[in-house]
């Protein structure tokens, strides 16, 4: 009975085999447009480069952001982040993570400093083995600094593996 129920998952399971660890450094830049319905703007422009460390499942980062409009004329961020890869597909990654980390908003006639937050679900469409379409349908950003404001709007880069 029990070679039965071996021979069984043996068949079942086919060809299939674990990923090889994965362990990389991953530059990216993304860019996007964000609706700011608290603020004056109503829409910012935004730029990001980021590098992070990817080990099996697990990624650490940290990333460095602009973003400008017509009543902010500069918003910078600099930010770590963490959070666990998702394996959907052969060709398609699903990212889980948090970012935390300082924004800055340059009014000009004054600059305000704020915690910025950012809960991250970001798809990674590769390529090739060492090229991704990094796609973020929704970003969040919140910030806090008295008091929540909040920007949302897609994101869309590259990353390399390196």
């Amino acid at each position: 009975m029990t070679r039965a129920a071996i021979a069984i998952v043996l068949v079942l399971a086919g060809n299939t085999r674990a990923d090889p660890p994965c362990k990389s450094v991953v530059l990216e830049a993304a860019a996007g447009v964000e609706l700011a319905p608290l603020a004056d703007d109503d829409l910012l422009e935004r730029a990001a480069i980021a590098a992070a460390w990817r080990a099996d499942r697990w990624q650490v980062g940290a990333r460095v952001a602009l973003a400008a409009g017509t009543g902010v004329q500069l918003v910078d961020e600099e930010l770590v982040e963490g959070g666990v890869w998702l394996h959907a597909s052969r060709r398609l990654d699903v990212l889980l993570a948090w970012r935390v980390g300082r924004a800055g908003f340059h009014f000009g006639y004054a600059f305000v400093a704020a915690l910025a937050l950012e809960p991250v679900a970001q798809l990674a469409i590769h390529v090739s083995p060492r090229l991704d379409v990094r796609i973020e349908p929704v970003a969040v950003h919140l910030y806090r600094s008295g008091v929540w404001q909040g920007t949302f709007g897609p994101q869309v880069g590259v990353a390399w593996r390196l």
